[in-house]
């Protein structure tokens, strides 16, 4: 499993759907390291940084899983 999918569904187990239940348009965005595996067609291997951004806010998920606003 991909790295940020695995910390997507942690993020998911601890009550990151009720953050993004209001309307707003949620954009997702990744970024992975310059030497993530992903640039080859494989897994994730990295630390990537992973937002979500909306007009109003902008989620960070940390690899715990857990969840910043800001």
């Amino acid at each position: 499993m991909h790295e940020y999918m695995r910390r997507l569904l942690l993020a998911q187990e601890r009550g990151l759907r009720e953050l993004l239940s209001h309307p707003d348009l949620w954009i997702t965005k990744v970024s992975h390291d310059n030497h993530c595996s992903i640039h080859n067609g494989k897994l994730c291997d990295c630390d990537p940084d992973i937002e979500l951004k909306s007009e109003t806010k902008t989620l960070s998920i940390l690899r715990d899983g857990s969840v910043i606003t800001s």
